[in-house]
């Protein structure tokens, strides 16, 4: 995790890994960190597949996510360097 000036006040980040970390503490170690970091995974995805279809993404309790237009095809090139770099 990590804290980033934003303007008057701070953001705070959070990498795939401090997330993983989290949810295995969380779970008081019993869920693997293999299957935790899959879940991980899998739902970035399944908000990501909808993003690049247009539709908003509502999180019950979180909030919703949507992008505009003219910001899916920067998402789009963000994604595949991100795949890329896996291969």
């Amino acid at each position: 995790m990590s804290v980033v000036p934003l303007g008057n006040d701070f953001e705070i980040m959070f990498t795939k890994t401090d997330l993983a970390h989290l949810l295995y503490d969380k779970s008081d170690k019993k869920i693997p960190m293999k299957q935790i970091d899959s879940m991980i995974t899998e739902i970035f995805d399944a908000i990501y597949e909808e993003l690049k279809k247009g539709n908003e993404v509502h999180i019950e309790g979180f909030g919703t996510i949507a992008v505009t237009k003219d910001m899916i095809q920067p998402l789009v090139r963000i994604r595949k360097k991100v795949n890329e770099k896996k291969k």
